[in-house]
């Protein structure tokens, strides 16, 4: 939460909102495979590198 406050601080409402809610999913599938003993499919892979790979686009091409 610190950090969404601190990105809206900073950067536009689009771009941040885009980020965090793309990242969050990420984010409990990585800590779930490290933590709890849980398996990604490859589907669920594909689609954290995907998340991943907009979140980047979004931050390098954001307008504003």
């Amino acid at each position: 939460m610190v950090f969404l406050y601190i990105g809206l601080k900073h950067g536009s409402l689009s771009s941040v909102m885009t980020i965090a809610f793309c990242l969050a999913p990420v984010v409990s599938a990585v800590l779930g495979y490290l933590v709890l003993p849980e398996r990604l499919a490859s589907l669920q892979l594909r689609g954290t590198v995907m998340c991943v790979g907009g979140a980047a686009l979004v931050s390098r091409f954001r307008t504003g």
